[in-house]
C-alpha cells in the first residue's frame, strides 16, 4: 500500500494527504496495478531464465547422445571391419558383392561403394547383415558400461523428458 500511495503521489493523482490517502488504501484494499505489473514481469523473467536453462542443458544432453550413438557406431564398425578383413581376399569380394544385392536402391550401393562397411548410411543394414553372419556386437547400453560412456537409450529418455517439460512450461507461461 505505501508504494501505491507513493505512486499515486508521484502521478499527483492523490487530492487530500498522502497519510489520508494511505488510510483509505489499506481500508478500501486498494491494489497497486504498478506493483502487479512488476510482479508479473519477474515471474515472467525468472520463467524465461529457467526455459532458458533448460534448453541450455537440452542442447548438452543431445550433443553427449549424438557423441555417444557416433562412438557405439564406430566401435560396431571396426568389429565390422575387423571381421572382414579376417576373411580370405576371395571370400571379401563374394561378401560386399552379397550385401550390395541385399540393398534396394542405387543410392545405397553408392553410398556403399564409396564408404566401404563404415558408411553411415546403410549402418543399420550393414549391422543386420553382420549379424546375419554371426558376428555379436554388445548391446548399446554393454558399450556404454564397458567404455566409461553414456548410454545413448538413457539420453535419449532423458531428451525426451526434457522436451516435454520445456513444452508444458511454455504452453502454462
Amino acid at each position: 500500500k505505501l508504494d501505491l500511495a507513493g505512486n499515486e503521489a508521484a502521478k499527483g493523482k492523490i487530492k487530500s494527504s498522502k497519510a489520508g490517502f494511505l488510510k483509505a488504501a489499506v481500508e478500501q484494499d486498494f491494489h497497486n496495478e504498478n506493483a502487479a505489473k512488476q510482479q508479473n514481469l519477474e515471474a515472467a523473467q525468472v520463467a524465461k531464465v529457467r526455459r532458458e536453462t533448460r534448453e541450455r542443458h537440452l542442447e548438452a544432453l543431445k550433443k553427449t547422445h549424438r557423441d555417444a550413438e557416433n562412438a557405439y557406431r564406430r566401435f560396431c564398425a571396426e568389429m565390422i571391419e575387423g571381421a572382414f578383413l579376417a576373411l580370405p581376399e576371395v571370400q571379401r569380394d563374394a561378401v560386399s558383392a552379397e550385401f550390395q544385392l541385399s540393398l534396394g536402391s542405387r543410392v545405397y550401393v553408392d553410398a556403399f561403394k564409396k564408404a566401404g562397411w563404415n558408411d553411415r548410411l546403410n549402418a543399420p543394414d550393414i549391422r543386420k547383415f553382420w549379424e546375419a553372419r554371426g558376428l555379436d556386437f554388445p548391446s548399446p547400453a554393454d558399450w556404454a558400461q564397458k567404455n566409461g560412456s553414456s548410454e545413448p537409450d538413457v539420453l535419449k529418455v532423458q531428451i525426451e523428458t526434457l522436451e516435454t517439460e520445456i513444452e508444458s512450461v511454455v504452453v502454462s507461461v
